[in-house]
């Protein structure tokens, strides 16, 4: 997409003011910073494109409910994943890749899984890698989901045959338990190291940004002050609450002026106010 300088694709500044390129285009008419493909078109795009960016949900048919509630696949859109199989492309790059590691089992009897999805999609891909920063969320069993994408199902079954033989699969009285590690961890370790190309941060964070942190303090008036002298959690609670009404302003100011500079912003808090 091309998007204006000024306005980042909004049609508007921050002050209000339309006297942008994007607005212009968009009062004449003329709005080129993409384009729509319907019906054959699709796949006449796709087989000229270079590369094609999409995520994980546009691989499978859209749903839809009628007046009576009952659901169905639209048929004017089918999904991607049958179109990215039968084209096929050199490469493809799955970006945060943990996302494949779910297990659901209903899904997965229907071949609706996103895993599954995804593996279908990628059936005539000669190389394919998947990128992650947490591919393990702290069970072993994380791992199947992944590597079942990256090497069409040579990582086995997930339940009797990898769980069992690499997460302490079995039963209990609850279920499938498959929490822990099984007798063959030393073998997992191996295979993996055959496909994982890992970087500590020891060699990732020197081509990252420096990290700033700024602590910036705030007067508050005399009449805004909060006795927490009581010791109680309450004391605290309301403290807080009243902290944070004097924080908002500069908060938002801070953040604003950060938006106007064309940075992204994320605010993190800890304190929510109950509606």
């Amino acid at each position: 997409r091309l998007l204006c300088p000024t306005c980042g694709g909004r049609g508007e500044t921050l002050t209000g003011s339309r006297g942008t390129d994007c607005y212009r285009r968009r009062r004449s008419g003329a709005v080129a910073s993409y384009q729509i493909f319907k019906g054959a078109e699709v796949r006449q795009a796709v087989e000229r494109s270079q590369f094609i960016l999409c995520n994980y949900d546009i691989l499978s048919p859209q749903r839809a409910a009628d007046a009576a509630g009952k659901g169905f696949f639209r048929d004017d859109l089918p999904g991607w994943g049958e179109l990215l199989a039968s084209v096929g492309f050199d490469l493809a790059i799955c970006d945060e890749s943990h996302r494949l590691r779910g297990r659901n089992t209903d899904l997965e009897r229907k071949g609706q899984s996103r895993r599954e999805r995804v593996r279908a999609a990628l059936l005539n891909f000669p190389r394919v890698w998947l990128l992650s920063g947490t591919p393990q969320y702290g069970f072993v069993r994380d791992w199947w989901g992944q590597m079942d994408v990256a090497s069409r199902g040579l990582f086995g079954d997930p339940f009797f045959g990898f769980d069992v033989a690499y997460a302490g699969g079995c039963k209990n009285d609850w279920g499938w338990y498959a929490d822990g590690r099984g007798p063959y961890d030393e073998e997992l370790k191996e295979r993996l190291s055959l496909v994982v190309l890992k970087r500590p941060r020891s060699v990732i964070l020197p081509h990252m940004p420096p990290k700033v942190r700024q602590v910036i303090r705030i007067e508050a008036d005399t009449a805004a002050k909060v006795d927490v002298r009581r010791g109680a959690r309450g004391g605290i609670s309301h403290a807080l609450e009243e902290t944070a009404k004097i924080k908002e302003k500069f908060v938002v100011e801070a953040a604003m002026n950060e938006i106007a500079e064309g940075r992204k912003v994320i605010v993190y808090t800890f304190l929510v106010e109950a509606a």
